[in-house]
């Protein structure tokens, strides 16, 4: 410990059956002892000093609409933002329960199964493929409802058609959802890079489409959500400024009168198919938490929405509480990897995005 002095010294010795051990940190030292069992000695310290101060990010307040104020500091909670729904409310409780958890309850469905299964619902997996899907197969809702959505976007948007088509098919005929997405191509007037050559040779061609579609049928709405990842073009990291530009610049060119919505993505964090595979994780360990990544991008989001007249929708008070995000709400698994949440999940969650789309105008009370 040397010379400095400390407020608190803690000497653990853990025996642990070595067929139930995890593989220890680098911070403690271990030992393995005859018999098979792992001694673990493990030294905690707290120095006598002050905290060392952590540089505030610039995050927009939690709530269901679009805030045109930026609450300091990534530890902004819910209650910054406007009042939510009754059914956030609960989905709140859930996820405030699910943080607590010590045991992993028994999953509808498995965890194992929505790691390895489809990215959307059955009826939405295949309109996020390079190829365009003939006919009204990625159409939802009644034809002659008032209120017409175009969803646009990359894998994160497919993954919300989940929800947006239930939304649409349980409107008693007031709402149509259509889905324009291409998993693996952000709607931006750039190329973003992809590792998939067959989602790139597609990807130009698909967003015209999407804006061809958007000027022919003039939807009430269009929602745009793409992934908060790092951004690259032909290898070099795209700036803020410069997303925000080029989202801008695609959404120039959509002519005909509509609502712009920013579908802000799942906080991404812990890849829970990761995670999940460590024997002996508990809920604990797969917990993720609002990145300053994902910060960044809610500001892009923000920035854009503002420059549009259009919303920016929070999505943090569907996933998260206090900037924390189980694996888990109630017996449904969130995520199925790090960005992109389980199709049952947005199933789960569609009467609360519909609660939240209402409060923020997009969608009639």
């Amino acid at each position: 410990l040397g010379d400095q002095s400390y407020d608190l010294v803690v000497v653990c010795y853990l025996q642990i059956p070595a067929e139930g051990r995890r593989t220890a940190h680098a911070s403690a030292a271990a030992a393995v002892a005859p018999g098979g069992t792992l001694l673990v000695v493990a030294l905690a310290a707290v120095a006598a000093q002050p905290p060392t101060p952590h540089t505030n990010v610039a995050v927009p307040a939690l709530g269901p609409a679009n805030a045109v104020d930026h609450e300091a500091g990534p530890t902004a909670s819910e209650e910054a933002g406007p009042p939510l729904g009754p059914l956030a409310t609960a989905l709140q409780s859930e996820i405030r329960d699910a943080l607590k958890a010590t045991d992993w309850p028994d999953l509808v469905p498995s965890m194992e199964a929505v790691i390895t299964g489809p990215r959307a619902a059955p009826e939405v997996e295949d309109c996020g493929s390079p190829e365009v899907i003939p006919g009204d197969d990625c159409t939802w809702g009644s034809p002659d409802a008032p209120t017409k959505i175009v969803l646009v976007g990359d894998s994160v948007a497919l993954a919300y058609a989940t929800p947006l088509r239930l939304i649409a098919l349980n409107s008693n005929g007031q709402i149509q959802v259509h889905s324009e997405t291409l998993a693996g191509c952000e709607f931006a007037d750039d190329l973003i890079d992809n590792p998939d050559a067959g989602v790139m040779d597609a990807c130009p061609a698909r967003k015209q489409r999407a804006i061809d579609v958007i000027n022919a049928t003039r939807p009430s709405v269009v929602v745009v959500s793409n992934s908060y990842g790092e951004k690259r073009i032909d290898q070099r990291v795209v700036d803020t400024p410069d997303w925000v530009g080029s989202v801008q610049r695609i959404l120039a060119k959509i002519t005909t009168p509509t609502k712009i919505v920013m579908l802000a993505a799942p906080p991404a964090d812990v890849n829970i198919a990761e995670c999940f595979a460590h024997r002996g994780v508990t809920p604990a360990d797969c917990i993720s938490k609002v990145t300053g990544l994902w910060n960044t991008m809610a500001d892009a989001g923000q920035q854009t929405a503002t420059a549009t007249g259009g919303v920016w929708m929070d999505s943090r008070t569907w996933f998260c509480n206090d900037q924390l995000c189980p694996a888990f709400v109630g017996v449904t698994p969130t995520k199925r990897d790090t960005p992109h949440m389980a199709p049952a999940y947005g199933e789960k969650i569609a009467p609360v995005i519909a609660e939240s789309f209402r409060e923020a105008g997009i969608l009639p009370s």
